[in-house]
């Protein structure tokens, strides 16, 4: 654990990555968290629907850990874990819906006003914004169905989380590989399209293919036949580890 975490000290310094836990999952909010993630090796799935573009197939915030990423980050003290509550009074949850809505529009109208001003449109981005206020829950443009299910209640110390990812069996095993893959460069990606673990990349996933094709194999446990016939071929294509 502690070389996971000199790790993400010398590549990430004084940078922060900030986790919000919420109904067992591991959520990332924030850009700059993702961008922080993909300086450690860890790429994030994003989950979220594009604003404006619920219908659309691209993805958008927030970003959702694997449980395998998760056992990797939530030890470090470069990452802060925000707890969700899972029932919650009707009060607390429309206030932080609020203040949530409240930020994520100011930081619209933020970006709005600086790309007016890159091109070359006279605007006071400061006295704009002093002059901002909140829209009417009917005129919000944005929604985040996930929020009706808990609340950001508090933040950790940064040097251990109250709940860490359940891993047991060959999950834990899988763990162990993940781990070790991690830690020699590779960024991983779900390999559940291709009857894998996970793919392996020497380079961030949006610039480059996968170098390898991982499974995690329980050798106590019988190969499906169909799967036996195979191994040879898939040793050319795949890396197999042998639990």
């Amino acid at each position: 654990m502690s070389s996971a975490n000199e790790k993400i000290a010398s590549l990430l310094d004084k940078e922060i990555i900030k986790i919000i836990h919420l109904n067992g999952n591991f959520l990332i909010f924030e850009p700059a968290s993702i961008v922080n993630c993909m300086k450690i090796n860890i790429h994030v799935d994003l989950i979220g629907p594009c604003p404006r573009l619920l219908v659309s197939e691209k993805t958008g915030l927030p970003g959702l850990l694997t449980p395998y990423q998760a056992s990797i980050l939530l030890q470090s003290p470069n990452v802060k874990v925000f707890n969700g509550k899972e029932e919650v009074d009707s009060e607390q949850l429309v206030d932080f819906e609020d203040k949530f809505y409240l930020q994520l529009e100011r930081d619209v109208k933020k970006s709005h006003l600086e790309i007016a001003a890159s091109y070359g449109q006279d605007v006071d981005i400061s006295a704009a914004l002093e002059k901002f206020t909140e829209l009417a829950q009917c005129d919000r443009r944005w929604r985040v169905n996930f929020l009706d299910h808990g609340a950001l209640t508090k933040t950790n110390d940064g040097s251990k989380c109250s709940t860490m990812p359940e891993i047991k069996g060959l999950d834990a095993l899988k763990d162990k590989c993940h781990r070790y893959l991690w830690q020699c460069g590779y960024y991983l990606t779900s390999g559940m399209k291709y009857g894998c673990d996970w793919l392996a990349y020497e380079h961030p996933p949006d610039l480059v293919h996968a170098k390898y094709i991982v499974s995690v194999l329980d050798v106590d446990k019988k190969l499906q036949s169909r799967v036996n016939e195979r191994v040879y071929l898939d040793l050319t294509l795949r890396t197999v580890f042998l639990a």
